[in-house]
């Protein structure tokens, strides 16, 4: 049974993904300016060089473009997020009692998205966006917690704490 979905959008993703494109769009112009004679290699260096920027800014690109959106979903059995390509999946039966994150991110994290951290002698993995409350996430038995952000972490905590208080059923 879904519990609570949600889906926390990147703000600044469009502005970043322009910059992305824009950048990508200029070295792969420097390549055909290259490819059609044009001597720009005491400008902008040789074309291996700019050929090699390319691609790497097609792919950075590409990346970046994963990271639109965080999806969180909690069901009775299961915490499921992603974000992009990168999925966490947390069986219920192994969740602490979960709480706000207090810490900042910058300074606790390095910032935003994926990162892994340590923080008061616990792994984290993070999945982390600006401008948005996190929640954390301690596994049972396990020296890790999990960190995610959400735009609602009341409704995620009331979700996650009713299945842990709720009664199991007998096998």
């Amino acid at each position: 049974m879904l519990l609570y979905q949600e889906k926390v959008s990147f703000k600044l993703f469009t502005p970043l993904m322009i910059i992305f494109i824009g950048i990508t769009i200029f070295f792969f112009y420097i390549v055909y300016l290259h490819l059609m004679g044009v001597d720009v290699s005491e400008t902008h260096g040789p074309i291996g060089a700019s050929i090699f920027m390319a691609i790497f800014f097609l792919f950075t690109t590409l990346i970046v473009a994963q990271f639109k959106e965080l999806a969180i979903t909690i069901n009775d059995e299961q915490l499921v997020v992603n974000f992009g390509f990168f999925k966490r999946v947390i069986k219920m039966n192994i969740i602490e009692t979960p709480y706000i994150d207090k810490a900042n991110a910058l300074l606790s994290y390095g910032g935003w998205g994926i990162r892994l951290s340590r923080f008061k002698r616990k792994r984290r993995l993070v999945f982390n966006l600006p401008n948005t409350s996190r929640v954390v996430v301690p596994l049972k038995g396990k020296p890790q917690e999990f960190v995610f952000s959400t735009e609602r972490p009341e409704e995620v905590l009331e979700a996650l704490k009713s299945l842990a208080t709720a009664p199991k059923d007998a096998e």
